[in-house]
């Protein structure tokens, strides 16, 4: 393991397989090393004409859910939450 920390903003929507991409990114963690997740709620997602055609809407819970399977502990943080677009953070840590 490598790195001290990955950090990944809007580009969970073009994961097809959470429980694969997050083993990798775990891979070349090192133990104590830190993940986060910036992406937008599904809610969010759905009023956007973009994000219609080849986007998966993960909610933050089942971000957390993945990343807790591998050995983090994750946080959610919901930021500004009921506007047009959100933004959520989805960051875990391993002890």
């Amino acid at each position: 393991a490598a790195f001290d920390a990955a950090l990944a903003v809007n580009t969970v929507y073009f994961w097809q397989d959470l429980g694969a991409v997050f083993a990798e990114i775990a891979r070349v963690l090192k133990p104590a090393a830190r993940f986060a997740i910036g992406m937008r709620s599904p809610e969010s997602l759905a009023r956007a004409p973009f994000a219609l055609h080849g986007f998966t809407f993960y909610p933050a819970e089942e971000v957390a859910a993945a990343m807790r399977n591998l050995g983090f502990t994750p946080r959610i943080e919901h930021r500004e939450p009921g506007r047009k677009f959100d933004r959520q953070v989805v960051w875990g840590h391993r002890s």
